[in-house]
């Protein structure tokens, strides 16, 4: 198999990327535009519009019609996709958080973190122009002390720490029942900080992290309260 390559210039400092059916949206960090990009013609995509945003983006979730973009000062700005071709703005929470990092979106609520504090955030977005501020988590015994993603799975929010240069990494398990009180109920370590904690996903009953120890972690989830680690991949000389 010889895959084709089409280079497509979109942005200088592309922060993140969010696909929905026949379209790509990129956040641009350079021109703090949303740019939308037909893929329909995977081998010839195309961009299709694009928006000027108030503040420079850093994180992007698209959730049905909107997207949510969040920015470096911690706003979050709410386009209107429902048109691809004509994206608007159609809302903006004021400044909540210290820097808007990775954001995820599971029903109802919007998690948000904010590795500056650092900390993670709860939103209700069942009125989804007008996110409403639920609860914070905070502090380095809580999230670590460089947390940079977040995933949720049913009534268990899962948070990558990443660490910094001579601590640990870590994946921090909370219960959000209550999401006005997340409740900390688990803390993994995962191995010492050696490089940028990049990923966090949930596949069935496992999480996968690649965590600040340069690995990729493998951790059975079919029990919240008794998570263990199957399994592990070091990058090193790959």
């Amino acid at each position: 198999y010889n895959p084709s390559t089409t280079n497509f210039a979109v942005a200088t400092a592309l922060v993140d990327v969010d696909v929905v059916g026949e379209y790509a949206f990129v956040a641009n960090g350079t021109s703090n535009r949303l740019q939308v990009i037909d893929i329909s013609n995977t081998l010839y995509p195309r961009l299709l519009s694009q928006i000027v945003l108030p503040q420079t983006p850093t994180s992007l979730k698209i959730v049905g019609k909107y997207a949510y973009v969040g920015t470096g000062n911690g706003e979050i700005s709410i386009v209107d996709i429902s048109d691809p071709g004509k994206p608007k703005l159609a809302g903006r929470e004021a400044t909540v958080v210290n820097s808007t990092g990775k954001i995820f979106v599971y029903g109802d609520y919007m998690y948000v973190v904010d590795a500056n504090t650092p900390a993670f955030h709860v939103f209700s977005i069942e009125d989804r122009t007008n996110p409403t501020f639920v609860s914070t988590v905070s502090g380095s015994a809580n999230v670590g002390t460089a947390p940079t993603r977040v995933v949720v799975q049913d009534r268990y929010l899962y948070l990558l720490n990443e660490g910094t240069p001579g601590q640990s990494t870590h994946v921090f398990i909370y219960d959000i029942t209550n999401k006005s009180a997340p409740r900390k109920i688990k803390q993994i370590v995962l191995g010492t900080y050696a490089a940028v904690a990049t990923g966090l996903s949930i596949q069935g009953g496992y999480l996968y992290a690649v965590g600040g120890d340069d690995k990729l972690h493998v951790l059975d989830i079919s029990s919240a309260t008794n998570t263990y680690e199957v399994y592990r991949q070091s990058w090193s000389g790959q």
